[in-house]
């Protein structure tokens, strides 16, 4: 019922319940994408950097399931799109870089994002784990872990994949992704 009720505001009140929609989701990726897994089991580096890897793959995952989805699945994902590059953008000010460097940090953030997205969606669409694995140990550790590591941060995202795979318009608009689950990055690695 939740879910209806969700969807019915935003049929009724447009854009002003789209940005809602949009704020809950975007607080449900950030959440998944500072999961303390990530940044030790999963060896994603604790810092600016280790965290723009961890949102972007998050972000490809959750866009992907929305642009999946029927009208106005694909409408959020391109105001989710807007939400994550203005949080990068805020991020960028809150740690000191000043206002000449914004722009240029913004565009090396756009264009390390879209090549990540063209990889990674390639990568889940065919069901290719190790070409998955291949460009995270490329763009999310610079190839300073093993492999292992990697294919076990694939897994994962395939695991999330699979896991929204499954839900309608009206629980990812309610907000209900299971990624927040304790059990979320305990999948089995093996089975994935």
């Amino acid at each position: 019922m939740v879910h209806r009720m969700a969807l019915d505001l935003f049929d009724r009140s447009g854009r002003a319940s789209r940005r809602a929609v949009v704020t809950a989701l975007h607080d449900v990726l950030n959440a998944a994408a500072r999961r303390p897994m990530l940044f030790g089991p999963l060896g994603l580096a604790d810092t600016v950097e280790g965290r723009f890897e961890s949102v972007t793959l998050h972000t490809i995952v959750l866009v992907r399931r929305l642009n999946a989805l029927p009208a106005p699945g694909p409408d959020i994902a391109v105001d989710l799109l807007d939400a994550v590059f203005a949080n990068f953008e805020l991020a960028l000010r809150v740690i000191g870089i000043g206002d000449v460097s914004v722009p240029k940090r913004m565009k090396k953030f756009a264009t390390s994002f879209y090549g990540r997205v063209g990889a990674y969606e390639e990568a889940l669409a065919a069901g290719d784990r190790q070409a998955l694995s291949t460009a995270l140990l490329r763009n999310a550790y610079a190839g300073e872990v093993p492999p292992e590591t990697a294919d076990r941060l694939a897994a994962e995202a395939f695991a999330l994949d699979r896991q929204l795979d499954g839900l309608a318009l009206a629980e990812v608009v309610a907000g209900r992704l299971p990624w927040l689950r304790e059990t979320a990055g305990e999948v089995s690695h093996e089975q994935a």
